[in-house]
C-alpha cells in the first residue's frame, strides 16, 4: 500500500469501525491499480513465414503489453521451436481485438499453438 493511514487500532467501537472502513477503501484502491494478466491462446495457427503477418487475438480492453509466452508445433509438442517474437502489437478498438505479428523463425505451412500473456493496464 502507498501509505498507512493509522498505526494503531482505536478502542472505541465507532472510531474502530471508521478505521476498518478506511482500511478497506485503501486496500480496494491499491487493488484497482494493479495490472491484470490474461493468458490467450491461438490454436492451430498455420505460419506464413513472414513477420508482417498479423495474428488476431481477442481482448476485453486495450492492453499495455502483449508477450509471447509459449509456442509449440501442434503436431510435435515436445519439439523445440526456435523463434524471435516481434514485440509490437496493434489494438483495434472497433473490434476489441489485438493484432500481434508472426514471430520470426517459424516455418511456413507448419501448424503451431501460440500462447500469449496480455497485461491489461490498471
Amino acid at each position: 500500500m502507498s501509505g498507512i493511514r493509522h498505526s494503531t487500532f482505536d478502542a472505541e467501537p465507532r472510531a474502530l469501525a471508521q478505521q476498518c472502513s478506511e482500511f478497506a477503501r485503501d486496500a480496494q484502491a491499491e487493488l484497482d491499480r494493479r495490472p491484470v494478466f490474461v493468458p490467450l491462446t491461438v490454436e492451430d495457427y498455420t505460419a506464413t513465414g513472414s513477420t508482417s503477418t498479423r495474428i488476431r487475438i481477442g481482448a476485453a480492453t486495450r492492453p499495455w503489453s502483449v508477450t509471447l509466452a509459449r509456442i509449440a508445433k501442434t503436431y510435435g509438442q515436445d519439439e523445440p521451436v526456435v523463434c524471435t517474437p516481434v514485440l509490437n502489437f496493434v489494438w483495434d478498438s472497433t473490434t476489441q481485438s489485438i493484432d500481434v505479428f508472426e514471430p520470426d523463425g517459424l516455418t511456413a505451412n507448419t501448424v503451431y499453438r501460440l500462447q500469449f500473456l496480455v497485461m491489461e493496464a490498471p
